[in-house]
């Protein structure tokens, strides 16, 4: 599977999640370098979530996002599959 394979099967599965806003982040001249893939609110918590496939592993740049998001207080990490998002942000 693709990371945009990945990416549309996770959008499609949050959308039908309640009290879930999901922002699919695009690599354009206005986003921030290394911002990750999505962007959540969920039952009031922020999340930002890196989307990879296989054994894709975060650059350096996406890794200190993540970090920066950490240290706002919101909740950041990597994701693979939608079994990975669904533990994320709890969801049974």
């Amino acid at each position: 599977m693709t990371e945009n394979g990945l990416r549309n099967r996770i959008m499609k599965y949050l959308d039908n999640v309640v009290e879930c806003f999901v922002y699919k982040t695009m690599g354009t001249g206005q986003t921030k370098a290394g911002t990750p893939d999505l962007l959540i609110c969920y039952k009031g918590r922020f999340i930002a979530i890196e989307l990879k496939v296989r054994d894709n592993k975060p650059t350096k740049l996406q890794e200190y996002r993540l970090k920066e998001i950490r240290n706002a207080g919101g909740i950041a990490d990597v994701a693979y599959s939608i079994i990975d998002v669904k533990n994320i942000l709890h969801i049974d």
